[in-house]
């Protein structure tokens, strides 16, 4: 059975909060040195930018979305060029934003699978779950952020369950 199911309110806004919440509890990893509250604040400023556009494209769709990802896509290359000797912490701090909103956010999606189903009156067990997901592999904050707006507002998320009868 192939499954389309739309990530909730409550499920998107996980994702949104899980983002936000980069850096805020636990030290990013894979920087040279820590960051501290300035970039922080400056990293989060620029999130606030793509949070802007995600709120778009789950809200109205990719199009809507555009310009929003314009001017996000803008302000979180403008801060890494800003950055000076400390540019590759600050583009893997954003990224790690992105990477933990996407986390959720499939999380949220494979929750609609449901465990049983009745067809016919017989009740069916989900047995396996496939989850067929694109994904970019490129390092580059335009495309990354371009991808989760489109996974967002696309729903770029394929789940194929089974189920068999107990």
């Amino acid at each position: 059975m192939i499954t389309s199911g739309i990530v909730t309110r409550q499920g998107f806004e996980a994702a949104l909060a899980a983002s936000a919440a980069v850096g805020s509890s636990e030290p990013l990893v894979g920087l040279a040195a820590p960051l501290d509250a300035g970039w922080l604040g400056r990293i989060s400023e620029a999130w606030d930018a793509v949070e802007t556009a995600l709120r778009d494209a789950y809200e109205w769709g990719r199009e809507a979305a555009g310009e929003a990802v314009a001017t996000a896509v803008a302000r979180a290359e403008d801060l890494v060029r800003s950055a000076g000797h400390r540019a590759r912490d600050v583009h893997q701090a954003l990224l790690a934003h992105a990477q933990s909103y996407l986390a959720v956010l499939v999380r949220e999606a494979l929750e609609q699978v449901q465990a049983m189903i009745t067809v016919g009156g017989a009740q069916l067990k989900l047995t396996s779950v496939d989850v067929a997901q694109r994904i970019s592999l490129s390092g580059s904050l335009k495309a990354a952020l371009t991808e989760i707006v489109a996974i967002t507002a696309n729903g770029e998320i394929t789940v194929s369950a089974s189920y068999h009868a107990p």
